[in-house]
């Protein structure tokens, strides 16, 4: 592409090179999204991409920036990035490489890739909802994120939050369908491995009008394995963490063949509901590796 198609195409395309590559690309990623084309002026699909990477910057109006590198003048560039066929476009973002492709695709498929890294305009919501959510308000988070989905379907990250404030309503059901509908690449999503520990102990928990006569079993000394696995699920879910930790190392104590080793599986739930930083897991942590050896 030369100078002058460059600047027919408008601010947001331009050409760099090793020197420039920082400021045009690294820095100004950390306010926009930055294509960068790998390219050559002997390669045929290099030219059919153009066009295409042409009309997407011109779509965002802004929000995407497309830097082209010609391959053949800027060797150190290709090697640094291992580009090994092209054309070869990589995403940058908050100045380090997040995404890419290699070779031509329709307009769809592109639009797909770029729009998994832009800000989405229900973004502001979702940030409400997900504080509420943090502060324990999960029907007020519900209500936001309800309406939001229905505006924005693949908004997964919004799918997550509702199925969390199911979750924390109790909602076993509703939370399962949630978690069941992403898609494939965010049904794995670390994000949703918390929620799922809750479910784990909403199907364990026993009814709140039973809480009292169990505990009293089990504080007393008559309680089954059973009974102390269900008091547990429900000290950690409604924030006795540590009651419930210390419940669940004593069923490993006890018997590790109870409802195979469930007592250990509830464990490692329990360690991913309260996180890898909380303090309370890193000591049962400990405990436990005694237990298993």
């Amino acid at each position: 592409m030369n100078s002058a198609s460059t600047a027919a195409a408008g601010p947001y395309i331009f050409d760099t090179n090793s020197e420039r590559f920082a400021a045009d690309v690294l820095e100004r990623s950390r306010s926009a999204l930055v294509a960068v084309d790998f390219w050559a002026a002997w390669c045929g699909p290099c030219r059919a991409l153009t066009p295409i990477l042409e009309q997407l910057v011109q779509h965002y109006g802004g929000r995407v920036h497309l830097a082209r590198v010609d391959v053949d003048a800027n060797p150190e560039l290709s090697a640094r990035f291992g580009i090994r066929s092209i054309p070869d476009v990589r995403l940058f973002k908050d100045g380090k490489p997040v995404d890419g492709f290699v070779g031509v695709h329709p307009v769809a498929r592109i639009k797909a890739i770029i729009e998994k890294h832009l800000p989405k305009p229900t973004d502001p919501e979702l940030e409400r909802a997900h504080d509420l959510l943090q502060s324990g308000d999960a029907v007020r988070a519900a209500a936001i994120l309800r309406p939001l989905i229905e505006r924005d379907p693949d908004n997964s990250a919004a799918r997550i939050d509702l199925a969390e404030a199911m979750a924390r309503q109790g909602n076993v059901a509703a939370t399962e369908d949630l978690l069941s509908a992403l898609p494939p690449g965010e049904s794995s999503n670390r994000l949703a491995e918390p929620i799922r520990a809750r479910l784990h102990f909403l199907k364990h928990a026993p009814p709140a009008r039973e809480v009292d006569a169990l505990r009293r079993r089990v504080d007393g000394g008559d309680g089954i394995l059973t009974d102390v696995h269900s008091l547990a699920a429900h000290e950690v879910l409604n924030g006795n963490a540590q009651r419930a930790l210390d419940l669940l190392l004593g069923i490993m104590q006890k018997d590790r063949k109870f409802e195979d080793d469930l007592g250990r599986r509830s464990l490692l739930q329990a360690f991913s509901l309260l996180g890898e930083a909380d303090d309370r897991v890193k000591q049962s942590r400990r405990r436990m590796a005694g237990l298993l050896h």
